[in-house]
């Protein structure tokens, strides 16, 4: 049953989801979406977004930097649609986003220092520079990208609600169709 949530935050939880689907959906270097869902009777996962599992142990910094954005797109959206009022649902993602930026800088030198000894403050301090720089420049990107799918992600928001999944193929074929401009 689906009565935990309100008809405004299952609005939310749709809106966030094609924020992450929109943005898996047009990445390049990322492992391809394959669909997203809704399921209100699951009270910790109401909504998410399935990728193509990668069979790749190595990832360029394009497509974890792509990931990045993806794990961003879910609030931003909100952020778009809501404004201020955001919901909670984007702390996993968040927490992911905030671990993929450190590992980005730390552990693959793709921060502005290929190396930081890890044991000064003073280098604590410029990598995590770094990683608000990574996350803020994924933020900036995310957020126009999904600024100029405003009304792709309100249409396909509700076809979610409806249809409780929508493929990539279907997604694809509506922008083919509706929004061939992005």
């Amino acid at each position: 049953n689906d009565h935990e949530f309100t008809q405004d935050i299952v609005e939310h939880i749709a809106i966030h989801e094609m924020g992450h689907a929109i943005l898996g959906l047009l990445s390049k270097h990322h492992s391809k979406m394959s669909k997203v869902v809704i399921n209100l009777s699951s009270p910790k996962s109401p909504g998410y977004t399935v990728f193509e599992t990668s069979t790749s142990s190595i990832y360029t910094r394009e497509s974890l930097f792509e990931h990045l954005m993806i794990l961003l797109g879910g609030r931003i959206a909100e952020e778009i649609f809501y404004g201020g009022s955001v919901t909670t649902g984007a702390i996993n993602d968040f927490d992911e986003a905030l671990k993929l930026a450190e590992r980005m800088v730390t552990y693959y030198g793709m921060g502005s220092n290929i190396i930081y000894p890890s044991s000064s403050d003073k280098y604590k301090e410029l990598i995590d520079n770094d990683v608000i720089e990574l996350i803020n420049k994924a933020h900036t990107i995310s957020y126009n990208i999904l600024e100029k799918s405003k009304s792709l992600i309100r249409e396909t928001s509700q076809n979610l609600l409806q249809e409780k999944f929508l493929t990539a193929d279907y997604l694809n074929t509506f922008i083919d169709e509706k929004y061939s401009h992005l």
